[in-house]
């Protein structure tokens, strides 16, 4: 620990510099280094058909879901902070076209929800976890979409209208269902406070996500005839 201090100078200069708060955090660099490390670390684990990127003047958009309008931060951040400045909502509706009508369900009232999907041209889901459920001391038996999610994906879906999944989560999902009926899924993780801009850019506007998946993520995790199946998820192409 001496060997350190020595290192960095604290023994010559031990009082901190009052000025390099005001003048470091949060600067304009540090802000563009947020917004591309979210931007870089976006993985597109399926595009059907061509789906993503959207059109800019689509007709209208309905945005859904628990995570629509958050910008999740994930463990160890400052959960007190995430809001709905930077959430997928605010940040369409900032990229779209004027004359875009962008509409909008927590997903609480699936038969609300069901009736904005139906008057889209395009469903963004933005689902996944939260604080408390993910992250160090906050395991899970079932890692598969919590509470109702995956229920209203399923709902969603059931409308015909094209959808795109959009996650955000700090473990890799169990959800297969999703995997072989959702057209278009991305994968955000928690994606810091610049997150959802980067999300946007790659639904909507000219971003191609090029992550690649640093863990494998199970293709199921429910036991079949008594066996436990476990497929996963390998470079991004699902097996």
């Amino acid at each position: 620990m001496l060997r350190a201090k020595f290192l960095l100078g604290l023994f010559e200069n031990p009082f901190v510099d009052e000025t390099l708060d005001a003048r470091v955090r949060r600067s304009q660099a540090h802000l563009d280094l947020a917004l591309e490390v979210g931007r870089q670390s976006m993985c597109l684990l399926k595009n059907g058909n061509g789906l993503l990127p959207l059109k800019k003047d689509l007709r209208c958009i309905a945005v859904i879901g628990t995570n629509a309008n958050w910008a999740r931060l994930g463990d160890y951040s400052d959960a007190a902070t995430e809001g709905a400045e930077q959430g997928m909502l605010q940040q369409i509706k900032r990229i779209v076209s004027p004359q875009t009508q962008v509409l909008y369900s927590d997903g609480a009232k699936t038969e609300e929800a069901l009736a904005l999907a139906r008057k889209a041209d395009v469903t963004i889901l933005g689902l996944g976890e939260w604080p408390g459920i993910s992250g160090e001391g906050c395991d899970r038996s079932d890692i598969g979409l919590p509470g109702e999610q995956e229920a209203l994906l399923k709902a969603v879906a059931a409308t015909g209208v094209p959808a795109v999944l959009v996650l955000q989560n700090g473990r890799g999902p169990d959800d297969p269902w999703a995997a072989e009926h959702v057209p278009s899924i991305l994968e955000a993780w928690y994606p810091g406070e610049f997150g959802r801009a980067s999300d946007c850019r790659d639904i909507v506007w000219r971003q191609h996500p090029a992550g690649r998946l640093p863990v494998s993520f199970p293709r199921s995790t429910r036991p079949t005839s008594g066996l436990l199946q476990l497929s996963c998820v390998q470079g991004n192409e699902l097996h």
